[in-house]
């Protein structure tokens, strides 16, 4: 309320204390000026928005607020897909490996399109004896395009035969490393198979880092 309000109410009160009660209208007079300034006070409340200068200053500061969480956000985002993609590898590939036991036939997990690399994505194929296709059991669409592929010591697939060795058609085991590179955020992570075939992952927080999958 401000300065006129109680400078009015003043007023008020002053001339309810001396018109004499007897006349009968002073409480009621009194009650309905009242009633009548609560209203016109509520409705103007209500009315009051925000002023140019409140929303110019609201606009700066969710501004400054955007420039800060935006960069850290995409950071975020970026260094979950890396991880998602190498984790996602890993367990397809231990899958696969589950797979040739389970059938007792090889099984391959390759990129889903053939001389663009693991970058495209990947699937896994039940294979026949003389090494031809059998059946494809799982496609992985294309990894992020803040992803891009680094050291790769595998190859071009990860064979697995009847008793879960990481073996090419000549019998000799394969192992390695598949690494991805997030440049935005400066963080590697890759995926090795040891001569047994077992997969594991490995996260650098730098792109390159000669501990993981150099």
């Amino acid at each position: 309320m401000d300065g006129h309000d109680n400078f009015t109410n003043d007023i008020y009160f002053a001339w309810a204390g001396f018109v004499p009660s007897s006349h009968g209208f002073n409480s009621k007079l009194l009650a309905t000026v009242m009633n009548d300034r609560l209203i016109h006070n509520s409705h103007r409340s209500r009315s009051r928005g925000f002023t140019l200068l409140e929303m110019l200053v609201t606009m700066a500061v969710l501004a400054i607020l955007s420039t800060i969480a935006v960069p850290s956000f995409t950071t975020f985002i970026v260094n979950s897909q890396l991880r998602s993609v190498v984790s996602t590898l890993q367990s397809d590939t231990m899958n696969a490996r589950a797979e040739a036991i389970k059938l007792a036939k090889p099984v391959l997990v390759r990129p889903t399109v053939a001389g663009t690399g693991w970058i495209s994505g990947w699937q896994t194929v039940v294979l026949n004896t003389d090494g031809t296709d059998f059946q494809t059991i799982l496609t992985r669409d294309s990894v992020s395009s803040y992803l891009a592929l680094g050291n790769n010591t595998v190859g071009s697939s990860i064979r697995y035969d009847s008793a879960g060795f990481s073996r090419d058609t000549a019998g000799v085991f394969i192992a390695g490393c598949i690494r991805f590179d997030a440049t935005y955020s400066s963080r590697t992570s890759a995926m090795y198979v040891d001569a047994a075939g077992r997969p594991r992952t490995c996260t650098a927080p730098s792109v390159g880092n000669v501990t993981c999958c150099a």
